[in-house]
């Protein structure tokens, strides 16, 4: 499939490359971890294990596994009684005890565009009530089913908050119908209408404005703390993600990791600015350079045919012995003996 960017959406706003994915964990878990799930991805097999953070043409692609692979329509449009939950965490803590529909409703698009970096939501309020409209940052086969299911989320935290269906709402969908037009209403219980200039949710002035029963100032204000860090550590994981492929990226020509003045020049700051981003995230660069040994050695030892000596001569080490004290250290075993142990079975 692959990822195309809109240049004039990407200049205004970056799309970055990795996103959170802990739903799709939660998911996989769900439909019992089957084959098809990383179908198409780096990953490979029912066994493999999702980071926190995934290159975002994966993390796509799983999207799009999702939607092709289960293909009753009613499993996607009735999520909550089929999958579970599509909102949860503390999300779902703030939501549930916002004051009123419309700060659960800003809330999701908050923290919506600060977790997944290929949609924004923006909204308006008027006299007639408020506008919630999702617009795609990429182009990707996935993203009629992401538009779709946002909208069909919104229209679930409304349904829950007055605890009865929502047809006072209206919903827009850019796209055309992606089931049968007739099913619809499982999932939205509202007006649909399809190929519409924007992807929108509008919700009534009268609604908007209704007070939660379950309005807890503490716990409101305790989940926008713990979202607010949330949304700090994601910067963080992307942060050190990519730094760590910009590491990999410019070994010398001898294997060896590059030195923190040349990555501080690739990012247009001082090697004494880097390191103090560093520490505020307590890590450094040599932590980082470390890590990075670490996880190359033993991708190279579990999924190469190289020679231990290869091996360590293309990741810098000045001879096989220091590699191999290196390896013990960060896994216990010696470098042959690990591979022994976990290659899969084609390279055994």
């Amino acid at each position: 499939m692959g990822i195309q960017f809109e240049p004039d959406q990407w200049l205004q706003t970056p799309v970055r490359p990795t996103v959170l994915a802990d739903g799709l964990r939660r998911t996989r878990r769900m439909l019992g971890y089957p084959e098809w799930f990383f179908d198409g991805t780096n990953f490979s097999g029912s066994t493999a294990n999702i980071p926190n953070m995934i290159a975002l043409d994966d993390y796509l692609q799983i999207i799009g596994n999702l939607f092709t692979k289960v293909s009753d329509p009613t499993i996607h449009l009735d999520l909550p009684r089929n999958r579970g939950p599509a909102i949860f965490g503390n999300l779902a803590l703030g939501m549930q005890h916002a004051s009123t529909l419309a700060d659960g409703l800003k809330l999701y698009a908050k923290y919506s565009n600060g977790a997944y970096p290929f949609v924004r939501y923006s909204w308006k309020v008027d006299s007639t009530g408020m506008w919630i409209q999702l617009d795609s940052l990429v182009k990707h086969d996935a993203i009629p089913y992401l538009l779709q299911n946002g909208m069909l989320n919104l229209v679930r935290y409304v349904r829950q908050f007055r605890a009865s269906p929502p047809e006072a709402c209206r919903v827009s969908l850019g796209i055309p119908p992606i089931y049968d037009p007739d099913l619809y209403p499982i999932g939205f219980q509202c007006p649909v209408q399809f190929n519409a200039a924007a992807t929108a949710i509008f919700v009534p002035d009268k609604w908007i404005t209704e007070k939660n029963m379950n309005y807890d100032e503490t716990l409101w204000r305790i989940a926008i703390s713990r979202i607010e860090e949330e949304l700090r550590r994601f910067g963080q994981l992307e942060t050190i993600t990519n730094l760590s492929k910009l590491i990999d990226a410019n070994r010398t020509d001898n294997g060896k990791p590059p030195r923190i003045n040349l990555i501080a020049k690739i990012l247009g700051i001082s090697a004494r600015t880097l390191n103090r981003q560093l520490a505020s995230e307590n890590t450094s660069f040599k932590n980082l350079v470390e890590t990075v040994q670490k996880q190359r050695a033993e991708e190279l030892i579990i999924y190469s045919h190289l020679s231990i000596d290869n091996i360590s001569e293309l990741l810098g080490f000045s001879d096989q012995s220091s590699f191999g004290r290196s390896f013990r250290r960060w896994f216990g075993l010696s470098p042959r003996r690990y591979r022994h142990k976990n290659a899969p079975a084609s390279t055994t």
